[in-house]
């Protein structure tokens, strides 16, 4: 199995999508509780908000550190192709333009994310 396919998989499982328009921040984070826990990964701006990954909890479970030299340029590829995904980047922007605190499964909202889905 490909770094690609469990990455894949498991942000499709475990991964959720949180605004908070207070500290202008759309976060891919798996560790709702403790979502600033971990390496925090800007991946790009909407509007003038932050899109950031934490890679936390999934580097316990999977054991694949993100800064790994095997696996930076091959993750960071995959991340960025997928919060820059037109339906994806439309599903954000909506998130922005209702300006409420939300967290969502990923899993729930899949069809946003087509990436996930390849």
């Amino acid at each position: 199995m490909s770094i690609r396919s469990i990455i894949k998989t498991y942000v499709k499982n475990y991964y959720c999508v949180g605004y908070v328009p207070s500290i202008k921040e759309i976060m891919l984070v798996d560790e709702l509780e403790n979502s600033h826990y971990g390496n925090q990964i800007n991946l790009i701006k909407i509007k003038g908000i932050d899109v950031n990954l934490y890679w936390s909890k999934i580097q316990d479970v999977t054991g694949i550190e993100y800064y790994h030299k095997n696996f930076n340029s091959e993750l960071s590829k995959f991340f960025l192709e997928l919060v820059r995904d037109k339906k994806t980047k439309e599903f954000l922007q909506i998130l922005i333009d209702d300006n409420q605190d939300t967290k969502i499964k990923i899993e729930d909202f899949i069809e946003e994310f087509p990436i996930l889905n390849q």
